[in-house]
């Protein structure tokens, strides 16, 4: 088989991770369904392999990439990670390299790779400033898949998630989170034969370790590295219980008005933006002006997120448009199995047909593979909640015009217009593959 730059060639060498659990002279590119894909044996047992995604969703945030990955499960081909969202890519600066990607990914019998694949979806990908490289590093001949939605509909959305997510979030000094910093103190600390965990003994890999149990188990709360070593100073001095602690180093979350957040937000993007000739374009880069991914200040942003063209442009840095499809939101309501097998085959998956596929069966499925999901999120699948105003609809609407038409630039093509202008509604497979991305423009990026 040939490469090329968008497809490996069968029995390459791949390098994704180097792990205690692989064996780094047994990672090569296995057959897959459609697409060759690394896999990795364990160093146990070679008998055994672990696979790398064959296929990454990168985004975006509510524009329906939970109910995506809910068909991927029922896909006989997919094999599901332990976890809906790695946050790999997005996490891996700040923890230095140190989190394990490899253990998110099940063990298969040498045998089974042929038949079967595996990917993952974390939303958030798409905002990393640095995230399209490292990933490229790690996984060069992934299948990337982003949704995109109406910008003012899919940061309302957002705007609407985290409302629930604040008004269910207990405080600090629940007992629920108490318990669970105590389990996680002890998990990760070496411990004086009293119990108490020995401060001296946090070194780096401990503060890795409580950072990871604490963004896995208190996703509702703000938490970063400076506030760890704070709570664990705390409890070790022995001057404060666990719940003044947890009440003194834990912000809850908080979330203003709408139209106040929204007009705050407009503001800062404003103050980021540069005119090139007639067109307005946000400032990449800049110091202050672009989330890293989930490392930064995302959850304050609604309206970033919706800013597809710089997003996309950073990507076609780093992966061909070929590996790049594109589809919207609204296709995958208007007609779901025929978009839902664009992706399919997109990805390396057979066809599969899911025009039967019920909202009670895809909550029911997130429910069962990640049942913290939604209440940690504050994901639902269909929400009720009331429409914009009509005035402010269309100041949101004309402040997103300019950075819709750099995205039409972009891609050749008005992805927010007419449906029937791109993607799984049009006949042209290369429109369906990749939206059309010219390659000029790829170059150019």
């Amino acid at each position: 088989a040939k490469t090329s730059p968008w497809r490996p060639a069968l029995g390459s060498r791949c390098s994704v991770q180097e792990h205690t659990l692989l064996n780094p002279s047994g990672c090569f590119y296995r057959e897959g369904p459609h697409i060759p894909q690394c896999c990795c044996e364990k160093a146990s047992n070679k008998s055994l392999v672990i696979c790398f995604p064959t296929f990454i969703v990168i985004g975006a945030q509510k524009s329906g990439s939970t109910a995506l990955f809910a068909h991927f499960l029922l896909h006989p081909q997919f094999v599901a990670p332990a976890k809906k969202e790695t946050h790999y890519f997005d996490f891996l600066t700040r923890s230095k390299g140190k989190r394990s990607y490899v253990e998110n990914f099940a063990s298969l019998l040498l045998s089974e790779t042929p038949s079967v694949l595996t990917g993952e979806t974390t939303p958030s990908y798409i905002l990393g400033m640095d995230t399209p490289k490292l990933m490229a590093e790690h996984l060069p001949y992934a299948r990337l898949v982003l949704l995109l939605r109406d910008p003012v509909d899919r940061a309302h959305s957002e705007y609407e998630m985290k409302l629930r997510r604040v008004r269910r979030q207990a405080e600090p000094s629940d007992p629920r989170y108490v318990d669970l910093a105590r389990n996680i103190m002890q998990n990760c600390t070496r411990k004086l034969p009293n119990g108490i965990p020995l401060l001296s003994s946090l070194k780096e890999d401990s503060i890795t370790c409580l950072q990871s149990k604490f963004d896995q188990h208190l996703q509702e709360l703000y938490w970063n590295r400076p506030q760890v070593r704070l709570l664990v100073d705390c409890m070790n001095r022995g001057q404060h219980t666990v719940p003044q602690c947890l009440t003194k180093h834990i912000r809850p979350e908080t979330v203003l008005p709408m139209k106040q957040e929204f007009e705050a937000e407009m503001a800062r993007i404003k103050s980021c933006t540069v005119n090139v000739g007639s067109k307005t374009k946000f400032s990449w880069g800049t110091p202050g002006c672009w989330p890293e991914g989930s490392t930064s200040n995302i959850k304050d942003d609604f309206l970033v997120r919706s800013l597809y063209a710089e997003q996309i442009r950073n990507y076609l840095k780093y992966y061909t448009k070929e590996q790049l499809l594109i589809v919207r939101h609204d296709d995958l309501l208007m007609n779901p199995n025929k978009t839902l097998n664009v992706i399919f085959e997109h990805v390396g998956l057979d066809p599969l047909d899911v025009s039967n596929v019920t909202e009670a069966v895809i909550e029911e499925l997130i429910e069962k593979q990640w049942p913290s999901f939604e209440i940690t999120s504050g994901w639902r699948l269909n929400s009720d909640y009331d429409s914009l105003d009509s005035n402010f609809t269309a100041t949101l609407r004309k402040f997103f015009q300019p950075h819709n038409d750099l995205l039409t630039e972009l891609l050749g093509v008005d992805l927010l217009g007419n449906p029937e202008d791109y993607g799984a509604n049009n006949t042209d497979t290369n429109t369906n593959r990749s939206v059309a991305v010219p390659a000029a423009a790829a170059a150019a990026a």
